[in-house]
């Protein structure tokens, strides 16, 4: 469990896929069945619970360039071996990941979260795998993938530029207007009463 404070205690629970190679990328062992993306997370839930952990990858997809269709969504499917002995070789950066491989065609799994805006360069896909992960099929020996921003992401970035620029143009108005001493006003006296003088004496 993990505790936050002044917060109700949260309780976590954490897996961990057994045999893996702690890689980023991943030659399947098996051809990827292919499956309509309607339902895929009840989908997955069901292939990611079977045990043993199929060796087959489950993809969601109409594509039919990539693998086999789902006989059964209820069964396992039967699992066609590939060829074994493929090499790969991944870079990771930021929003791009850049992949080395020694058989083009070859499938690979890619275990980095899909989004749809990530973008093959060289590759098929990337297709939305069970359990939530991205698979490609490479056309050539090195294929780049690039989360490619959108055009709301640029304009979120230049309100959020010109807020920035507003907010900082305003701090620095007011303290210059802090500074300024403001010009004096005369203060507004009451009329001065002066005393009366006495009378003087009445002439002759």
């Amino acid at each position: 469990h993990v505790e936050f404070p002044g917060e109700k205690e949260v309780h976590v629970r954490l897996f961990q896929l057994e045999g893996g190679s702690g890689r980023y990328v991943e030659p399947v062992r098996a051809v990827p069945v292919r499956s309509p993306r309607t339902g895929w997370r009840d989908k997955a839930l069901r292939w990611f619970t079977r045990r043993p952990l199929p060796e087959a990858p489950l993809v969601f997809t109409d594509d039919v360039r990539v693998g086999t269709a789902e006989p059964d969504p209820w069964l396992a499917a039967p699992e066609v071996p590939l060829a074994p002995e493929v090499r790969t070789e991944e870079e990771v950066e930021a929003e791009t990941i850049t992949i080395h491989t020694s058989r083009p065609g070859h499938p690979l799994l890619v275990k980095v979260a899909w989004h749809p805006r990530w973008r093959a360069e060289g590759a098929l896909g990337p297709y939305l795998a069970a359990p939530a992960l991205m698979l490609l099929v490479p056309q050539q020996e090195t294929v780049r993938l690039r989360y490619a921003r959108t055009g709301a992401d640029h304009l979120g970035q230049a309100l959020s530029l010109g807020a920035l620029a507003l907010a900082a143009g305003w701090a620095a108005w007011s303290r210059r207007a802090r500074r300024t001493p403001k010009a004096g006003v005369a203060p507004v006296l009451p009329p001065l009463r002066l005393p009366s003088c006495p009378a003087g004496p009445a002439g002759p």
